[in-house]
């Protein structure tokens, strides 16, 4: 595979024939995930797009898994109010960068997508196992993007996968999230959209991500107004 545009449904089908080859070969490999969208984030003002790490473990579709199946699980998951830390983290994320907005509302405005697609053995891929999808990441990064036109990237990703992030998003010029009470959260501009990268909720302490989303809040009402 080569870095070329690919169309959001050629990426998609790309993903679902390449994992179906993967699992033949070994059988630790997860189902493979496509971003979820929520039923109003295309009529939302602003639009919020959250890229987490991978789905460990992500294989609640039945087999053999389509496209249109995996999607809308994704887009159900992100909505759900129980579906643990991470989701409670981006749902009040959205909650802020949207003022005025009841929670359910919020919920229901994200888009969910991962930089890996396919997760191996219940865990986050590394090495040879990331190796065999990278490009695909790539293609289907850049094609939701082009779909969903997010007003706010927001990367819960931290250090996982920094090389992609970094060459993916070339030309931002990082500066210190302010006001984030730590040094671990960079902004920037990327073709008129807004992106912040910022550790992975997990393990981190109420106070600090609350502090987290305010400043993430402010910074781009800050810049959308200027």
């Amino acid at each position: 595979m080569t870095d070329k545009p690919i169309t959001l449904l050629e990426a998609e089908r790309a993903l679902i024939a390449h994992y179906d080859r993967l699992v033949k070969q070994d059988g630790n490999w997860d189902q493979p995930f496509l971003a979820g969208v929520g039923p109003e984030y295309f009529q939302a003002s602003p639009r919020l797009l959250v890229v987490g790490k991978a789905t460990a473990g992500w294989s609640n579709v039945e087999e053999p898994v389509t496209a249109e199946a995996t999607s809308a699980h994704s887009a159900a998951f992100v909505q759900e109010p129980t579906a643990g830390a991470f989701f409670r983290h981006v749902q009040q994320l959205a909650l802020g960068v949207a003022s005025g907005v009841d929670p359910a509302a919020a919920a229901r405005r994200i888009a969910w997508t991962n930089l890996a697609r396919i997760g191996y053995a219940g865990g986050n891929p590394a090495g040879q196992a990331f190796d065999a999808q990278e490009t695909l990441c790539r293609w289907l990064l850049a094609a939701e993007l082009d779909w969903l036109r997010p007003d706010l990237v927001i990367l819960l990703t931290g250090d996982y996968r920094h090389d992609l992030v970094s060459d993916f998003f070339d030309g931002i010029v990082w500066e210190y999230l302010p006001n984030a009470g730590h040094d671990a959260a960079w902004c920037g501009c990327w073709h008129g959209v807004r992106v912040v990268w910022t550790m992975h909720p997990q393990g981190k302490s109420l106070e600090r991500l609350e502090r987290e989303r305010r400043a993430i809040a402010a910074w781009f009402a800050g810049t959308r107004n200027s």
